[in-house]
């Protein structure tokens, strides 16, 4: 079970607030930064999520 507060769920909800306030030319690379930052915590949980569940089997099993 995934606990519904994570890194990712924390990044996403400052990453939406922030493009609502703060909105300008400026912010490009930032934003790509940001969003950069999402795709990377995106997959680690992923393979956080794939890595548990394997090793949930693989104990089960034994």
């Amino acid at each position: 079970m995934i606990s519904s507060f994570s890194p990712y769920n924390l990044f996403s909800y400052l990453y939406h607030k922030n493009k609502f306030i703060a909105r300008s030319s400026s912010d490009k690379t930032s934003d790509k930064l940001l969003q950069f930052i999402l795709n990377s915590l995106t997959i680690t949980n992923f393979l956080t999520l794939l890595f548990s569940n394997t090793l949930h089997k693989i104990t089960l099993e034994y």
